[in-house]
């Protein structure tokens, strides 16, 4: 592991952070995918980031649970206050994305979970994304796209490391 870098090399990887931030930010919020097979129908075009982010996390909660999950629980997962959930669940509710149920073992437990819709339209994202994915890897080649992929996942330990660090003081 180095101990130096330069000033040049700290502003590089600093800038290279913030364009793909920028443009990750602006495809997700403005749904200006590679590929216009795949844009969300019209009464989608106004989806936050937040709320895109929730669709998927109540569709991984699917995966484990069938009934779907608890607002407190996505919140969790979620890391933030359940106040800021319940904005986003009225809204994707509205839109048909997702429905909420009363749970069949306690009935003071709200479950939401997605809606055919929201199954169909959370896939339809995740298909796109893996096609830019996949136009990423063609484009950089096998070499670079496995060399990339280690970068990331160093980056990805790098900050757990120090989120964990800084947590623990």
């Amino acid at each position: 592991m180095a101990d130096y870098v330069s000033n040049e090399t700290d502003t590089k990887l600093l800038n290279a952070f913030m364009q793909f931030n920028n443009l990750h930010h602006f495809n997700v919020t403005r749904h200006q995918d590679f590929d216009k097979t795949h844009q969300p129908e019209e009464k989608f075009k106004n989806l936050k980031f937040s709320e895109y982010s929730l669709l998927f996390h109540i569709k991984l909660w699917s995966k484990f649970n069938s009934v779907g999950a608890s607002s407190s629980e996505l919140s969790s997962h979620m890391h933030v206050k359940p106040p800021t959930i319940n904005p986003l669940l009225t809204n994707l509710e509205k839109l048909d994305l997702i429905k909420r149920s009363t749970d069949p073992d306690d009935r003071r437990i709200i479950r939401i979970a997605l809606t055919p819709e929201g199954m169909k339209f959370t896939q339809d994202r995740e298909n796109a994304f893996c096609q830019k994915i996949h136009g990423l890897a063609i484009y950089l080649g096998e070499e670079k796209s496995i060399v990339l992929s280690e970068l990331m996942n160093d980056v990805y330990s790098y900050f757990t490391q120090a989120k964990e660090a800084n947590h623990n003081l």
